[in-house]
């Protein structure tokens, strides 16, 4: 019996066999292989989509706030070395303001120029007839008197 055993498990691995030669061999383990390469590529490309390219996107629009920022960082270093020039430029401003404030007669001073005009006028030899000063137009920071 043992021998008959033994011949019947010849004869199963020899069909085995036979099945398994009959089998298109470029299906079996390189089949496999591409299936993995394939699996592989398609992993590495949903990794790249999913957390490559969202943070791309985020660097690309970082870099160029960053430039927008630079180039504000710029005009404000150019305008803080001119900040010193511009001062001083305000304080010769403000002097000259106030030169021209002192030179401009005040309210009180007005009905004394008129006078002043008109005895000059007398004594060169000119006559008013009649001089009558219209209201005041308000100015920024003075009252224009028309004539």
């Amino acid at each position: 019996m043992g021998s008959r055993n033994n011949g019947y498990e010849r004869s199963c691995g020899r069909e085995i066999r036979e099945r398994d030669s009959g089998k298109d061999r470029s299906a079996g383990p390189l089949a496999a292989g591409g299936d993995r390469l394939r699996c592989s590529v398609l992993l590495c490309a949903a990794a790249v989509w999913f957390l490559y390219l969202p943070k791309y996107e985020e660097i690309t629009s970082l870099e160029e706030r960053l430039q927008a920022l630079e180039k504000k960082l710029a005009t404000a270093k150019i305008n803080a070395a001119e900040l010193g020039k511009l001062q001083v430029k305000m304080q010769e401003a403000e002097a000259q303001f106030k030169i021209a404030m002192r030179a401009l007669p005040e309210k009180e001073e007005i009905p004394s120029l008129l006078t002043n005009i008109s005895k000059s006028g007398h004594e060169i030899g000119l006559e008013f007839l009649l001089f009558e000063p219209k209201a005041e137009v308000k100015k920024d920071f003075y009252a224009e008197i028309p004539s």
